[in-house]
């Protein structure tokens, strides 16, 4: 489906998106290994969720529904960056505790490295271990040197981009896209790619009859 349909609705629907929740899947592969599709929208103000704030001008029928149905956590913080907020949900630890007080940058071990410590093991690891498929779609702004990279903590398979910003529309000029550490050239909107990506990695989950975690971060709001 394209963007300029302006099929909001169904396009949002589709997507599943909310911010920094996780989504239990229902079709479990078994009760103590449930599927997780854990979604994070980029630099999504508190208050454009109408659940929030009554007086937000934004309508996400979609949102409040799933608000409604679902959990909300509204005592949960974090910090109000993308990079350290990414890291806080990653190991459950706030960014003085992770090392990821700003967005990473630096050599570990010399005077002013930003990044998640080695020895701080993160929600895609111990997943792994656990036995799961573990895919990883979109933005990932927590390091991109050898140890911090998503195929060096625990992801099976990242398609995305590294760094904290990147162009909507994905041309063959205009791409910052890997695959596994290698580029990818894919183009299109990021919206649409990384969900299409997500989604031919749970089917292929399901389809291998094992449990999957699905880390889907968008660009675009």
């Amino acid at each position: 489906m394209k963007l300029e349909s302006h099929n909001k609705l169904s396009f949002l629907t589709r997507s599943l998106l909310i911010a920094a929740a996780f989504l239990i899947s229902l079709s479990a592969i078994a009760a103590d290994r449930p599927n997780i599709l854990f979604i994070v929208s980029d630099d999504h103000g508190w208050g454009d969720l109408p659940s929030n704030w009554d007086k937000t001008e934004v309508l996400m029928p979609t949102l409040d529904g799933l608000a409604a149905g679902g959990v909300r956590f509204t005592n949960y913080h974090t910090v109000p960056l993308c990079a350290p907020s990414r890291a806080c949900m990653f190991t459950g630890q706030y960014s003085s505790e992770n090392g990821m007080w700003r967005g990473p940058s630096g050599v570990p071990g010399k005077p002013g490295y930003k990044g998640i410590k080695r020895d701080v093991t993160m929600l895609s690891e111990y997943l792994s271990e656990a036995g799961y498929q573990t895919g990883g779609f979109g933005k990932w702004h927590m390091g991109s040197i050898t140890g911090e990279a998503p195929n060096d903590r625990g992801f099976d398979e990242y398609r995305g981009f590294m760094n904290g910003t990147h162009s909507y529309w994905v041309t063959e000029k205009r791409s910052k896209l890997l695959h596994n550490g290698v580029p990818d050239d894919s183009t299109g909107h990021t919206t649409e790619l990384f969900t299409d990506w997500a989604e031919q990695f749970i089917r292929q989950s399901v389809d291998d009859k094992e449990p999957f975690f699905c880390y889907l971060g968008y660009n675009a709001v």
